[in-house]
């Protein structure tokens, strides 16, 4: 008589949680709720999500996830059933770090760190480096232009960009009240940069020390041992 009762419970208790487990499943979506490591989720993420309301919670994850695969505004994403009829959405969503500017139209390319055109736009206070042409939303930078972009990145929080283009051969930044510094299109980014560092912290001591204005306007760096002019 025990053994029965506990077989009763026991399948009481497998069937109680098949029938929460498969709830879900037949749930009509009322609601769809987005959130992002910023907060509620941007207009890039959100437009779109109110169409998958009104279908079973089945349906609407498996369309919801393959937009949310598609969506180049993120780069993860997760969705769960949230009780009674709603959809919560949690995604890590990217966002521009950096501008390329297109010297003929003034147009900006708003750019994320791996290189990812993720939208346009006519104005920003991102830094950003002037180039010859706009890529298109979805492509990615050139390997030349986003070296360009990390080194004008670190530079823009440690000194003053009067401004930074990529010429010919060549990626010159010009700095507010100091050198033009010339950069080769490869090389390591780090290096670079931490040269320069070094160059400028140099420069500035011996000015400091002499009490006398820099002679040096330009800085160049594509050779193995940097030229001062």
């Amino acid at each position: 008589m025990i053994y029965l009762r506990r077989f009763i419970m026991l399948a009481l208790l497998i069937g109680a949680f098949y029938v929460v487990i498969s709830i879900p499943k037949f749930v009509i979506i009322r609601r769809v709720e987005c959130e992002s490591q910023y907060g509620p989720c941007s207009i890039n993420i959100t437009k779109g999500l109110d169409s998958f309301k009104d279908l079973s919670f089945k349906g609407a994850k498996r369309k919801i996830l393959f937009e949310l695969s598609q969506n180049l505004f993120i780069s993860d994403y997760s969705v769960r059933y949230a009780f009674p009829d709603t959809i919560k959405i949690y995604v890590v969503e990217d966002r521009p770090r950096y501008a390329l500017k297109d010297s003929e139209s003034s147009d900006f390319a708003l750019v994320d760190q791996k290189g990812l055109v993720l939208t346009h736009s006519k104005e920003t206070n991102l830094p950003q480096v002037a180039s010859f042409g706009t890529p298109a939303i979805g492509s990615r930078v050139t390997q030349e232009q986003l070296l360009a972009l990390n080194i004008v990145y670190d530079v823009y929080y440690l000194y003053k960009i009067k401004d930074a283009s990529i010429q010919e051969n060549e990626f010159v930044v010009e700095l507010d009240g100091g050198p033009k510094i010339i950069f080769p299109l490869d090389g390591d980014r780090e290096t670079l940069v931490g040269t320069l560092n070094f160059l400028l912290t140099n420069i500035g001591r011996v000015e400091k020390d002499s009490k006398s204005h820099s002679l040096i306007s330009e800085i160049d760096l594509r050779f193995r041992n940097p030229v001062l002019r």
